[in-house]
Parts: C-alpha cells; sequence; structure tokens
C-alpha cells in the first residue's frame, strides 16, 4: 500500500462487567492493515489501556473485565474495519444485540513536507461564541468565562 509493505492485524476486544450478565457485555473486533513507521517514531510506543466512565448505584461499582485477543497494532493505520456489537436489556427484560460498523481509510499517504501557510488562518476568520443551533452554555459557565477574559485583558 502506497509503496509499503502492509501487515494485517485483527484484534478482538470483549468487555464484560460480570462473567455470568451477558446484558451488558460488548465486543469489538478491528480488522486493520498497518505499514511500519519510522525507527525515530518507536521509541516511545503508545501503551495499551482501557478506559472507561462508571457510575456507582447505592455505592456499588461492578469491575469490567477487558479482554485483548490479538496483537498489539503498531505502524500507520491504513485501513480499518470495525464492528461493535453491544448487549442491552429491553424494557420486558430480553437482550437485544446491536451491531454498528465503521471504517477508516487513507485515500493519500506522502513523506513530504506540509505546505508552512496551510496553519495560517484566512483573513475572514472570525471567532463565534457558539455555531448555529448550539445550545447555550449555563449562567454560571458563561459567567466564569467573562471572567476569565476579563482578567487576561488586563495581563496582556
Amino acid at each position: 500500500m502506497f509503496g509499503h509493505t502492509a501487515r494485517r492485524v485483527i484484534i478482538r476486544t470483549s468487555y464484560r462487567y460480570t462473567p455470568d450478565d451477558e446484558s451488558r457485555s460488548q465486543d469489538t473486533e478491528t480488522d486493520g492493515w498497518y505499514i511500519d513507521h519510522p525507527a525515530w517514531f518507536a521509541v516511545h510506543p503508545p501503551l495499551r489501556g482501557h478506559a472507561i466512565v462508571q457510575v456507582a448505584v447505592n455505592g456499588k461499582t461492578d469491575t469490567p473485565v477487558f479482554t485483548d485477543i490479538g496483537p498489539r497494532e503498531t505502524g500507520f493505520l491504513l485501513l480499518a474495519t470495525r464492528i461493535h456489537r453491544s448487549n442491552l436489556k429491553d424494557e420486558e427484560g430480553n437482550i437485544r444485540t446491536y451491531t454498528s460498523e465503521d471504517r477508516d481509510e487513507v485515500i493519500e499517504f506522502s513523506e513530504e513536507p506540509l505546505a508552512t501557510d496551510l496553519f495560517i488562518p484566512p483573513r475572514e476568520f472570525r471567532r463565534v461564541p457558539r455555531l448555529p443551533g448550539e445550545a447555550s452554555l449555563p449562567f454560571g459557565l458563561r459567567m466564569r468565562l467573562a471572567l476569565q477574559r476579563y482578567w487576561r485583558s488586563l495581563f496582556q
């Protein structure tokens, strides 16, 4: 791919909160193609890990168990297809499986340096407080941001 030797890596990750309860289990399978990155880039490889957000109910939290099957992905990702399956209980207590699929693909690859003007905002660029249709910030947060802007203006 793009003049480089690519390797295929298939990674399966399962998320289980309790071994007996499949109602909140999740599985992800990533089928990806990678090329090696330059040696200087591999000096500090990224650490593998998982991140979760948990809510305590009645002072109790479940401890999830993550299982990764397959080699760790290394190099630059050029093409990947991810299939994500989540099991959730519906109103009647039945377990339903929801599946989603996404795909990442590099369509252009170059080792040439980027043009310096690529990072200069256009002349007509102007900052907007929020995007059209975006909900307004709560009053307390707006006041805190206004105070921060005021203090910054005093010391600039």
